[in-house]
């Protein structure tokens, strides 16, 4: 709710965060199609009617999109769409590889192949250690019936929920819509703008946060200031309308 606290339009908001009474991870939705339905009962459930302004970040982001096209579908309005760093159905590390080695094969290794696999392999060996713990956390927590850490919860719902994202495709949307993504240079950011025009058919608006390093730095408070300066640009502008 820390986003809540910056806004200046008053207005009611809901955070959507676990509606699940267990932390059974297993008993997740397994596609993002699923866990927007799930949302949206709740979405109803405290307001039965748009106009609807949505906020997701991460994977959140993209049941959040999910959430919009679904509330469309079924007639209602959503007045405002914004999203921090959505993947843009990224795949896997073990994905990358073997896509790599695949051109590898088929036309001989190059360097900038051989310096990616590296690359993707160190990533992989560096974070197995904390994989390891985590699970061995999980494992505890399970065996013991306790209740796991808010941010060990999380990291295993994101990690329940990647593949789903990584199937999930993005389908054509109205708009508006707003986008954080960490600054990653121009040509990244031109590229991520033309992937949203091709599916968004109103505005659609990238905002580098340059001050975010890291994909975590985004819900910092300078984060959330920029975020909510934009929330309450589109509150505003509907209260005027």
């Amino acid at each position: 709710m820390k986003l809540a606290q910056q806004l200046k339009v008053q207005r009611p908001v809901y955070a959507l965060n676990y509606v699940y009474e267990t932390d059974a991870i297993h008993t997740i939705p397994s596609s993002v199609e699923e866990l927007a339905k799930a949302y949206i009962e709740e979405v109803l459930a405290a307001q039965a009617k748009g106009p609807y302004y949505l906020f997701g970040f991460s994977y959140g982001a993209t049941i959040a999109f999910e959430i919009a096209c679904q509330l469309e579908a079924m007639g209602h309005e959503v007045a405002h769409l914004c999203l921090a760093e959505p993947p843009l159905n990224a795949r896997s590390g073990v994905e990358k590889i073997r896509d790599t080695l695949g051109e590898a094969r088929s036309s001989g290794p190059h360097f900038a192949q051989l310096k990616f696999l590296i690359n993707v392999c160190a990533g992989i060996i560096a974070r197995r250690p904390k994989v390891i713990i985590r699970r061995i956390r999980t494992w505890w927590h399970r065996r013991t019936n306790t209740m796991m850490s808010p941010r060990l919860r999380w990291v295993n719902y994101l990690t329940h929920m990647a593949p789903a994202v990584r199937k999930y495709r993005y389908e054509a949307f109205s708009g508006p819509l707003d986008f954080f993504y960490r600054d990653h240079g121009d040509e990244a950011i031109e590229g991520t703008q033309q992937f949203w025009d091709s599916l968004v058919t109103g505005r659609v608006t990238i905002h580098p946060m340059r001050d975010a390093p890291e994909h975590l730095d985004m819900m910092g408070e300078a984060g959330l200031e920029e975020i909510a300066a934009i929330i309450d640009s589109a509150l505003s502008n509907d209260g005027d309308n």
